[in-house]
């Protein structure tokens, strides 16, 4: 449903609708009746699906998706922000770079 309505006002009148379905049918308890029900619920679920679902940016198929992957455990990562040159002269002057 949140592919179809931007609105949020739009997205709860219809979650309403929805959840009142859900309520009306809560004391069935016929097999058959159930089947039918759910059988009416998959119909309606695919006739209203959204071609293009909006998908979280963040997840599978997002377009923030691995954007940033994780750094190579073998790489040493060291943020200086800015003080790298000191941090290259310390360590020459200890001598741990030749």
């Amino acid at each position: 449903m949140s592919s179809w309505a931007c609105d949020r006002e739009v997205f709860y009148i219809e979650a309403d609708k929805l959840r009142a379905d859900f309520e009306n049918n809560r004391h069935v308890t016929d097999r058959r009746a159930l089947e039918n029900i759910l059988r009416r619920g998959e119909q309606k679920l695919w006739q209203f699906a959204h071609p293009d679902p909006y998908t979280i940016p963040y997840s599978f198929g997002g377009s923030l998706y691995a954007r940033n992957p994780p750094w190579d455990e073998r790489l040493h990562r060291q943020p200086d922000f800015g003080r790298e040159a000191d941090a290259l002269e310390a360590s020459l002057r200890q001598g741990q770079i030749h």
